[in-house]
């Protein structure tokens, strides 16, 4: 374990320079014969010193950390420590059951209410299938055709009526414009839904979805061959185009004389149709009101449903953390012997690493202390030997390493006991996860029971 710096007696000598120290304090006379201590070499000792004292402070941290191990080590794991971790989860299963279990049941309250007022008016309209309605993403492209069908009419229109038009291309562009707002969005927004009444059972309501239809087709022809006619009139360059135009058709409807303007009807009708179909798949199913029905049977069981997932959720989160605790809690009892056991071995290399650092500092030290007095000695002109050298030099010991409290370590485990503790706690938070589960009756959400007609399926999530 390399805890503590490794000591090189050259970089010591480098550092310090016995030598040239005592060559200065000897060729001035120092220190003199009769002087009891000697200030350079004081200097030496006190730069040995520091690097003891700095050994000492990395042992003391080192012999810390090792306590706050064993602190966390000689706390015996009990069998309660398992029970109480099974006994929390237990707790905070009955926490999420006594928020949670109203709204779940108001939730399916209101999936059944709506259910069964599907199914009555499913019942009461004579309907053996499911509603077909468009998706918002179809809905949004249903939209986007007409627009896109807007934008061609108009252009194709305008190009055929700028021939002959008093404001040349804008003019029949302006009439273009004009023409297609009521033949496209008329048939969309009213003829094409009012039309999807001629399914409902009551005949009423299929005369105004026949009555819907027949009105397309009679708007979409007059105002196409008006149209066709308008063309007419203003390629022959007729002074006033409006009344020409209504006179043709007043005296032959299809009497068009130009192959341009028949294919100005086609396309119109074309367009036309396209939009009421459009609008006809825009308001749901073709039956009235079987898709709204739908539709909120679907989002109250939407809304069950993720309520549902939520409150699986938490009761899954609480399992788990349960299971965990208890798993920590068994590994934790029987590996305290093992790592107590490597946390003393530690401590043991620390010291015995402390120790051989301190006794290598000594003995370098000494070396240093004695390179300085010979060079000392050497130069001085009495060539004696001052008082202040006459004793070794000692290192003074280190301070004395930290007693620890005798905790009581923790014994081995008996591993027979423990697995049954461990078991019981484990089976414990199973056992009420399936309870709450069944008090909160989560066996299953409705998306994943079948068939919106039948009681939910069981599909169990432990």
């Amino acid at each position: 374990m390399q805890v503590f710096p490794e000591l090189l007696i050259e970089d010591l000598r480098g550092e310090i320079e016995p030598e040239r120290l005592g060559r200065q304090a000897g060729e001035r006379g120092m220190p003199p014969l009769e002087a009891a201590e000697d200030p350079v070499q004081t200097e030496i000792e006190e730069y040995v010193e520091a690097k003891k004292n700095e050994a000492v402070k990395l042992r003391d941290a080192q012999l810390e950390e090792v306590d706050r191990h064993l602190d966390q080590l000689d706390q015996a794991v009990l069998a309660g420590d398992l029970e109480s971790s099974a006994r929390k989860a237990a707790t905070e299963f009955r926490e999420v059951e006594q928020s949670e279990l109203q709204a779940l049941k108001a939730r399916l309250h209101e999936f059944e209410r709506r259910r069964r007022d599907f199914f009555d008016f499913k019942h009461r309209n004579r309907l053996d299938r499911e509603p077909d309605y468009a998706s918002p993403r179809t809905r949004l492209l249903l939209v986007g055709l007409i627009v896109l069908l807007f934008v061609v009419e108009s252009g194709l229109n305008g190009a055929f009526l700028a021939v002959g038009s008093e404001g040349g291309l804008v003019g029949g562009w302006g009439l273009a414009l004009g023409f297609s707002v009521v033949n496209l969005v008329l048939p969309a927004l009213l003829f094409g839904p009012a039309s999807c009444r001629v399914h409902h059972i009551r005949k009423i309501w299929k005369a105004v979805g026949v009555l819907a239809i027949l009105g397309w087709l009679g708007a979409a022809a007059v105002l196409n061959l008006g149209l066709a006619h308008f063309r007419d009139a203003s390629a022959d360059l007729s002074e006033n185009i409006g009344a020409e135009a209504l006179s043709r058709f007043q005296a032959s409807p299809l009497g068009l004389q130009d192959a341009e303007s028949w294919l100005l009807f086609v396309l119109g009708f074309f367009f036309s149709g396209v939009a009421f179909f459009d609008g006809r798949k825009l308001i749901g199913d073709a039956y009235p009101g079987y898709s709204r029905k739908h539709r909120r049977m679907e989002d109250a069981r939407a809304d069950y449903d993720d309520l549902w997932q939520d409150v699986v959720d938490q009761l899954r989160t609480i399992r788990e953390e349960g299971l965990d605790a208890i798993r920590r809690t068994a590994h934790q009892a029987k590996s305290q012997p093992v790592e107590r056991r490597r946390a003393l071995e530690r401590e043991a290399k620390l010291l015995a690493a402390f120790d051989a650092h301190v006794e290598q500092l000594r003995r370098f030290g000494t070396m240093l202390i004695e390179e300085y007095r010979e060079a000392n000695r050497s130069v001085r002109f009495d060539r004696g030997h001052p008082e202040a050298h006459a004793t070794p030099w000692t290192m003074a010991p280190p301070a004395a390493q930290r007693k620890r409290p005798d905790t009581g370590a923790v014994d081995e485990v008996d591993l027979g006991p423990l697995n049954q503790q461990y078991e019981a706690a484990l089976h414990r938070v199973h056992e009420e996860w399936e309870r709450t589960q069944a008090r909160l009756d989560l066996q299953g959400s409705i998306s994943r029971a079948g068939s919106p007609g039948q009681n939910p399926a069981v599909d169990g999530g432990s």
